[in-house]
């Protein structure tokens, strides 16, 4: 079984500076990692004052998985925190455009693979923040990584996910299977 960890980050504020997305603040970090908890998996969060303790389960994991992780969540945490390695990483956002040329929202693609879409949107989680509404926050910030884990999983399955497309939906192929990954960062 490879050792897979599904990353999402959240922010304090909007996005300004997206060549500095870490000048935003991290309110939260949620992963999934495979090799804990057993069959299941395990679901974790960090804020940003626990955020380092996530570097050594991205440098275990044999493969590490987002949604944007290549544009978002990798910038992000490496602005925050000491330098680290990724073994290899899947960008299904980065995979899904190369494929189709243009670039798809989570909720949409969860929606049409999984009958599934996301609990929130991500410009709204800086308000929960702000707000103190760390429950939601949380929330929501797990079940992106669940929807993104999900859509990962599909994908290494069947070598596609769906999207919407006018009033159909469209299959995108994506040459996942088991432990094989297309994209390496670091």
């Amino acid at each position: 079984m490879t050792k897979t960890l599904v990353l999402d980050l959240e922010t304090q504020q909007l996005v300004d500076d997206w060549e500095r997305p870490w000048t935003a603040g991290l309110s939260v970090c949620g992963v999934w990692i495979s090799w804990m908890g057993g069959e299941s998996g395990r679901f974790r969060l960090y804020d940003s004052e626990s955020v380092e303790n996530v570097i050594p389960l991205i440098e275990a994991a044999e493969v590490v998985v987002t949604f944007n992780g290549d544009r978002f969540d990798l910038p992000l945490l490496g602005g925050l925190v000491r330098s680290f390695r990724v073994k290899k990483h899947v960008d299904l956002l980065a995979l899904i455009k190369t494929e189709t040329g243009r670039r798809w929202r989570l909720d949409d693609v969860a929606m049409s693979t999984h009958g599934r879409c996301k609990t929130g949107k991500g410009s709204s989680a800086p308000l929960l923040f702000e707000r103190h509404q760390l429950a939601s926050l949380h929330s929501y910030c797990l079940d992106d990584v669940a929807l993104t884990r999900d859509l990962y999983k599909f994908a290494s399955t069947h070598g596609y996910v769906l999207a919407p497309d006018d009033d159909d939906t469209k299959q995108i192929p994506l040459a996942l299977a088991p432990g094989v990954i297309l994209r390496k960062t670091g």
